[in-house]
């Protein structure tokens, strides 16, 4: 009896299966024992999302407290600052009341000081128009002389009335500059004079060297009145 023996086709099939069987059978046994994704996976998130929520919990709790310190800081800044300002408002009110003390010492020395001028005016005044009608005789009748000793006593008035101001407030530089002003009103007012007496016929008499002209007022004297009147000289 012949035995058949298989065509090559049908070896070729037997050994292709023979072979898928064996990959099938390998592959399920590495899968056996690999782990599970499914398993793996969500644990894994788990932890991850635990670490993540630890991380933003001491992120929170330090900018908690920074802002707290942040407001801390922020309260004691605005504390000094009420405090400065208290300072500020107590400093100026001393500066006031100095003030105020000032200008009270202030008037006080002028009002002593006006009424000595006042107890005297009158003799002062009978001096001066006896040293003026000596000095320019018959002139002083003009209008024009009138005139100029009107200007020159207002001129006068207001410069001496500025160096006493001068001379309270210890104003070095004010007081020489007004000083070199009362001079040149003088020198002015002398000159303007003896052209007016000369014009008038009249023969002044010649002042001292360094004496003040007629009408001029003397520091730390009564200032002449603005505008005298011309039945005054």
């Amino acid at each position: 009896m012949k035995t058949k023996h298989p065509s090559g086709s049908t070896a070729l099939f037997v050994l292709g299966t023979a072979c898928a069987s064996l990959g099938l059978t390998l592959a399920g046994a590495a899968f056996a024992q690999a782990p599970s994704a499914s398993a793996v996976a969500p644990g894994t998130r788990l932890r991850e999302a635990r670490e993540a929520r630890k991380d933003a919990s001491k992120q929170a709790i330090e900018a908690h407290k920074e802002a707290k310190d942040a407001r801390e800081k922020a309260r004691e800044a605005r504390l000094e600052a009420r405090g400065a300002n208290a300072e500020a408002a107590e400093a100026r009110e001393q500066v006031r009341e100095a003030r105020r003390e000032a200008r009270g010492e202030w008037r006080e020395r002028m009002r002593e000081r006006f009424a000595k001028l006042d107890a005297s005016r009158a003799e002062r005044r009978k001096a001066l128009r006896a040293e003026l009608h000596k000095r320019w005789g018959k002139a002083l009748g003009t209008d024009a002389v009138r005139l100029e000793m009107r200007r020159h006593a207002w001129r006068m008035a207001r410069l001496t009335q500025a160096r006493r101001l001068a001379e309270d407030l210890e104003k070095k530089d004010m007081l020489e500059r007004i000083d070199r002003l009362l001079d040149k009103e003088r020198t002015r007012h002398q000159e303007r004079m003896q052209k007016l007496a000369a014009a008038a016929g009249a023969a002044p008499g010649s002042a001292a060297p360094g004496s003040a002209a007629p009408g001029s007022a003397v520091p730390g004297s009564a200032a002449p009145n603005p505008a005298p009147s011309g039945d005054a000289l």
